[in-house]
């Protein structure tokens, strides 16, 4: 009577350990789904560079705390852009990349022709990150986030937009609660980018 007992515990041990290896499986990398908003036509025949610039005073994207639960993290990205029904895997990439092929599709979506040579009289649309972190505490990933789009010309600012916030989510199991809370608010974040009201109010005509 003993045995199927034991046999019992043996398999409650082998799916525990089962599923500790698969929460574990997916921790090398965070993964940003990105979800482009509704495309828009009324910027067409613009034409733009885009430009980058890490302002954080702590470049760690993760905390003491939560890189204790993501410990493999590499410091990049599994990132994918999805408009409509189809979605482009862009493979692993670190952060100033991430952001750029963000930022590059954003303001193509928005019907803006980004050039990867802007002429010095093209406009530059860049994006100042102030502050992406995520945390770890009471069994909850915690997120900020904060940049301001800039709209450089012959390298003055002619407009901004300063967008930030935060959001949590409690953990389940693993870490896929990370990449969920993650990608909600930086999809929310860059999507509350008005581009039209951007170059709008800069005054300058760039059609």
């Amino acid at each position: 009577m003993k045995r199927p007992r034991r046999n019992m515990v043996k398999l409650f041990l082998v799916l525990v350990i089962l599923i500790g290896s698969l929460a574990c499986a997916g921790k090398r990398d965070l993964y940003i789904y990105y979800q482009l908003p509704q495309p828009g036509v009324g910027m067409q025949g613009t034409m733009a560079g885009v430009d980058f610039e890490d302002k954080r005073s702590d470049k760690n994207f993760l905390t003491k705390e939560a890189l204790q639960e993501f410990y493999t993290f590499t410091g990049k990205f599994s990132f994918s852009v999805t408009q409509g029904a189809e979605t482009e895997t862009t493979g692993i990439l670190d952060l100033p990349r991430v952001i750029t092929l963000t930022l590059t599709k954003r303001l193509e979506n928005a019907g803006v022709a980004v050039l990867p040579h802007p002429a010095p009289e093209h406009p530059i649309v860049r994006l100042v990150l102030q502050d992406f972190q995520l945390d770890y505490a009471d069994r909850k990933w915690k997120v900020r986030l904060a940049y301001e789009a800039q709209l450089v010309v012959g390298g003055e600012i002619r407009g901004r937009q300063g967008i930030k916030g935060s959001a949590e989510r409690t953990q389940i199991i693993g870490t896929g609660d990370a990449d969920k809370v993650v990608s909600e608010l930086y999809n929310d974040m860059i999507n509350q980018l008005n581009v039209e009201k951007l170059f709008e109010n800069s005054g300058g005509n760039f059609q």
